[in-house]
């Protein structure tokens, strides 16, 4: 596999995990993951997609843990704020999701899906 061969090709760490979920193999994009993970534990993109492949494992609360450890790094990242948004709504956390989605919604006021989100709170 691309990933043992060439530990450090970031792009490989990514788009594999993001074809093994799109071919609903979320275990083996978890694995490669977290494998990933080892090896940069801060990065960002590998960090929102392990979150969200936990989010569709129905693993809420560990997501939460996952994405928490790059709130400094990720900032006001819009992918970073709509997954916690979304993992917060999950849990039913809707009072801290309910900021989140109007600060996403402040950047694109015509986001159907954050308005419906931001209404499921309500």
């Amino acid at each position: 596999m691309i990933t043992q061969q060439f530990p450090a090709f970031q792009e490989a760490r990514v788009t594999l995990p993001t074809l093994y979920l799109e071919n609903n193999d979320s275990a083996s994009a978890a694995t490669l993951l977290t494998n990933g993970l080892t090896l940069a534990p801060k990065d960002v993109s590998l960090t929102l997609l392990y979150a969200r492949t936990l989010l569709m494992e129905n693993h809420a609360a560990e997501a939460l843990q996952t994405i928490e450890t790059i709130a400094d790094t990720a900032g006001d990242n819009s992918t970073y704020v709509d997954l916690l948004a979304s993992i917060q709504q999950s849990l039913g956390h809707y009072s801290d999701a309910i900021p989140l989605y109007q600060a996403l919604l402040a950047q694109d006021p015509n986001n159907s899906r954050w308005l419906i989100s931001l209404s499921i709170c309500f």
